[in-house]
């Protein structure tokens, strides 16, 4: 008797574990449709575009040209939005992962995508597919990025030269590729920020650049998976960089500084 119960509770688990693993691989992750808009491709939102591109949300650090012959691998004029493997250059990457050549080619790049494929890309985290993207590309962060600064980012894409750059497809490694499908959310609308405001426009570029991704402290035993999922909150609490309520002996990222009010920031 013992037997067969200890067989019957061996076999539901068999069962739950292989019942969860299909209904992980097959899912997809949550998403919204793609909008049908098209971004006006004006001079202010190109120049705008091209501001968060370059030196808010860093996308060039990962997808354009850089020459590592030389100290710190600066990006190679022409080259925007080129794409690499970024798994060549950063080790330890949870398989072959790839920045893709986001410029408009239409056959290696995004030319064939749709501006509302590129934005829900951006915020939300999917491909053109519905495909989860790894949160290595910090789409956690730009969730917060107002519709009018992601149609600019779009309209700069838009306007860089197609530059024929094939790639492979990112491969993720298990069980990663499964827990990413968890990360993409769908995003509404987002408001512009109050420019008028420095602080509030502060902490916005701020969330939009990762800033806490180093200088917001983490509890040790979640470091980990903070470095491959990104999958915690930029901030704590209502400021920005606010470390008010917490103990002084948590831990954080290594040789990031203090940048709160405090007297060691």
């Amino acid at each position: 008797m013992v037997k067969r119960i200890l067989m019957f509770v061996f076999t539901v688990i068999v069962v739950s574990i292989i019942g969860g693993l299909s209904f992980l691989c097959f899912r997809k992750p949550a998403q919204a449709p793609v909008s049908p808009a098209r971004v006006p491709m004006t001079p202010e939102r190109i120049a705008r575009g091209k501001y968060l591109f370059e030196h808010v949300a860093d996308c060039g650090r990962c997808h354009s040209g850089r020459d590592f012959g030389r100290v710190g691998g600066p990006l190679v004029p022409g080259r925007e939005g080129y794409g690499n493997i970024v798994s060549t250059f950063l080790h330890g990457m949870p398989g072959v992962v790839v920045a893709s050549n986001i410029t408009p080619d239409v056959e290696t790049g995004i030319g064939s995508w749709s501006d509302g494929e590129k934005i829900r890309s951006i915020r939300e985290g999917v491909d053109r597919d519905g495909n989860a993207l790894l949160p290595m590309m910090p789409y956690t962060d730009y969730r917060l990025m107002s519709d009018m600064d992601v149609e600019s980012v779009v309209a700069y894409l838009n306007s860089l030269a197609p530059i024929r750059h094939a790639l492979p497809k990112t491969r993720v490694d298990f069980p990663i590729n499964l827990l990413i499908k968890s990360v993409p959310r769908p995003v509404g609308h987002v408001a512009p920020p109050e420019r008028s405001d420095p602080q509030k426009y502060g902490k916005y570029l701020a969330a939009l650049a990762g800033c806490g991704g180093c200088h917001t402290i983490f509890l040790s035993f979640a470091l980990a998976w903070a470095e491959v999922l990104k999958c915690y909150d930029i901030f704590i609490g209502v400021n920005a960089l606010d470390y008010s309520g917490y103990p002084d002996d948590l831990p954080l990222l290594p040789q990031s500084r203090d940048l709160s009010s405090s007297p060691i920031g």
